[in-house]
């Protein structure tokens, strides 16, 4: 990494649609700069599911090293921002939950395909 805010760079407007461009609405993808590892949209458009539960606390007792949330009682961990979101919501330290099974126009996913020699 190189230290950004956002993922892909420090300026909002080049790497995310958020509240103050979107118009509202999400836009196709490749339309802003990617990140380091060449992933668009990891910042606005729409914010997105991740696998770990939500818990405040948890990052003061994790691992540093790949942490994973594997319980909670205050949803799922949303992650990104989206078009709806204010630029401190799109930071790529900012988490925000939703409970599993609900919806909402500005929550998407990423499928991810992993080797199965992983973990």
């Amino acid at each position: 990494s190189k230290g950004y805010n956002l993922s892909g760079g420090n300026s909002l407007a080049e790497v995310s649609w958020n509240l103050l461009n979107s118009k509202g609405t999400t836009f196709p993808v490749k339309q802003k700069i990617p990140n380091e590892l060449g992933l668009y949209d990891m910042t606005g458009n729409v914010a997105e599911w991740c696998a770990d539960y939500y818990n405040s606390n948890f990052y003061a007792q994790s691992p540093s090293s790949d942490p994973e949330c594997t319980t909670g009682d205050s949803g799922m961990v949303i992650r990104g921002g989206s078009w709806s979101n204010h630029s401190s919501d799109c930071r790529t330290t900012c988490r925000l939950s939703r409970y599993a099974g609900s919806s909402a126009s500005n929550i998407g996913l990423r499928l991810v395909l992993r080797d199965k020699n992983e973990r």
